[in-house]
């Protein structure tokens, strides 16, 4: 009784579903990514509400919304710009002027000013002095709407 050998096989390496994968990968990288950064404004932890709107994924078309944020030590921005020693009149100005011009308005700053809103994001251990000083402000340019971000 003679055994036959069996004869091994070759083994291949399939590189197409590895390729599928790397895509499939990438894509869920990239996607998740996107979800993660902030639109606006510096990263605050705002007190929680449990009225408070949803946060709009996105920044509205018309240049009528500065984000004035405060964190816990007191340190002042408007949109990301760090305003030195809580000064933030001359930066309310440029931020609402490089909104109009990037979206080509030219309506006159004192006509925009009054169709402001300003939106004051702070941290729960802010001091509340500051917030007040931020309005007031505000109110000097003839800013008069204005709203307290909090967390849903």
């Amino acid at each position: 009784m003679a055994r036959k050998r069996k004869e091994m096989k070759k083994t291949k390496v399939e590189i197409i579903p590895m390729i599928d994968t790397m895509f499939f990968l990438l894509v869920f990288f990239i996607l998740s990514s996107v979800g993660v950064i902030k639109l606006q404004g510096i990263d605050i932890n705002l007190p929680k509400a449990d009225s408070a709107p949803a946060v709009p994924t996105q920044k509205q078309e018309k240049p009528d919304e500065l984000i004035v944020a405060i964190n816990e030590k007191g340190a002042v921005s408007v949109n990301t710009k760090v305003a030195p020693d809580g000064e933030i009149t001359e930066l309310l100005k440029s931020e609402l002027r490089s909104q109009l011009q990037k979206k080509n308005i030219s309506t006159p700053l004192e006509e925009v000013l009054k169709e402001t809103t300003v939106v004051i994001s702070a941290d729960p251990k802010a001091m509340y002095a500051i917030m007040v000083d931020c309005m007031d402000q505000a109110r000097a340019l003839g800013i008069r709407q204005f709203a307290i971000a909090a967390q849903q």
